[in-house]
């Protein structure tokens, strides 16, 4: 089911990772790794908790559009 998540979607969180990494003073090197990765596919921790949620007999393996939705709103949720 990965295959079914795009490539490029969470682009702008990997970017943010790296951005975290720099500011808090990460090793180069680290930094270098993780930018190397931008646009692999990459399952941020909202949606995998979030879609962990649903009935494995019935949901999994989860497709990108709802995990993204479910973590959206536990995003939500947590800012509350």
């Amino acid at each position: 089911m990965e295959e079914a998540w795009p490539e490029n979607a969470n682009d702008a969180w990997q970017q943010w990772v790296v951005d975290k990494l720099k500011d808090t003073g990460a090793p180069q090197e680290q930094v270098d790794a993780v930018m190397q990765d931008i646009g692999a596919r990459r399952f941020r921790p909202v949606e995998v908790v979030a879609s962990s949620t649903l009935p494995a007999e019935d949901c999994w393996p989860v497709p990108f559009d709802v995990a993204q939705a479910l973590g959206a709103k536990l995003e939500g949720e947590l800012a509350a």
